[in-house]
């Protein structure tokens, strides 16, 4: 397994980064909006910088796998439940907007109005930092993150 510098995910990032149309980012939040989703500035300019960005990488935990990361909000939100995503803002005390997902960790992630990335998965929520760098530095790695189960 290949481990991953914080260089070298910067790295990654700058080379998986799509040319974002604003009005794609302002259609996405659009069908957001309808779904039930509120979303503030931070959460707006982090789908600016990073709508349509897809990054492979083996997986830490399964040799042999890989794992795709996209950030594809529509997407997302299609295949969740909002009721959990409730659940996970009544709990955090924020509001979530999607980002993607993991398929191969059953993980959703999220962004909250407070900037801080979640994976989530059923009852239980990552708390993975406040930037897609370290996100994808402990995602990628295989960190041992701190699991927060909801009560």
């Amino acid at each position: 397994m290949e481990t991953y510098s914080r260089k070298r995910i910067t790295e990654l990032i700058t080379q998986g980064k799509k040319v974002i149309n604003t009005s794609d980012v302002e259609n996405v939040l659009s069908i957001l909006s309808e779904k039930g989703y509120d979303y503030n500035l931070e959460q707006k300019n982090f789908l600016n910088k990073y709508l349509g960005f897809t990054i492979t990488f083996d997986s830490p935990r399964a040799k042999g796998y890989t794992e795709t990361f996209t950030v594809d909000p529509v997407q997302t939100a299609i295949n969740i439940d909002k009721d959990m995503v409730d659940e996970y803002e009544n709990y955090t005390n924020s509001k979530f907007l999607t980002l993607g997902e993991i398929p191969e960790e059953e993980m959703v992630v999220f962004l909250n109005d407070h900037d801080v990335i979640y994976g989530c998965n059923e009852e239980y929520l990552i708390n993975f930092g406040n930037s897609l760098e370290e996100f994808l530095f402990n995602v990628m790695n295989g960190i041992q993150m701190t699991l927060e189960k909801m009560k």
